[in-house]
């Protein structure tokens, strides 16, 4: 009889231990699906360790019938995390600056010039504090000989605060390229 006690004693740790476990893992999904993450595709992710977890709960509530409060209180907060996962959330202004870039880029890598201009542009209207919006327009404005746009995107990030060394770096090398430009130019 004494050692059936000491299993069962050992078992009802092991349940309590395991019931802590999961309860954690329930709120640490839920805070994160309510807290952090604003967008439906980076909220439902978080449904599948929630689902793994939960799979003991659920298991130890329909088989062994026992932990009938914690399997309801599981239930409610896994339908909660449902729940929430169609709970509108405010919009970004779509699209943003960074979605520009990516375009611009991508229309670049393309030799597709005069879009990628157009983008960087975009994206230097969307984000107007933004360095490398502006050099990598001034670049790009350089290569493609629209002079009069690089300088005006190179004096733009000289204003900028904060601006990373290497970034002006780049940018006064492009400074120099569309002074010898010009020098080269008036000489002819």
């Amino acid at each position: 009889m004494r050692a059936r006690d000491g299993d069962s004693r050992a078992g009802g740790r092991a349940r309590r231990a395991t019931a802590w476990f999961l309860a954690g893992q329930l709120t640490a999904v839920l805070a994160a699906n309510l807290l952090w993450f604003t967008a439906a595709q980076h909220r439902m992710p978080l449904v599948v360790p929630l689902a793994f977890a939960a799979g003991p709960v659920l298991e130890a509530s329909l088989v062994r019938r026992t932990w009938r409060v914690g399997s309801r209180l599981a239930m409610a907060f896994a339908a909660m995390l449902a729940l929430q996962a169609f709970w509108p959330r405010p919009a970004p202004v779509r699209p943003s600056a960074a979605h520009y870039y990516n375009l611009a880029a991508a229309f670049e890598s393309l030799g597709r010039y005069p879009e990628a201009l157009a983008h960087y542009q975009h994206a230097i209207t969307r984000s107007p504090k933004q360095p490398m919006f502006y050099l990598r327009f001034a670049r790009l404005a350089v290569a493609v000989h629209r002079d009069a746009a690089a300088q005006t995107a190179l004096e733009t990030l000289r204003t900028l605060p904060d601006v990373h060394p290497d970034i002006a770096r780049a940018a006064e090398r492009q400074r120099q390229l569309l002074a010898q430009r010009a020098r080269r130019d008036s000489a002819h």
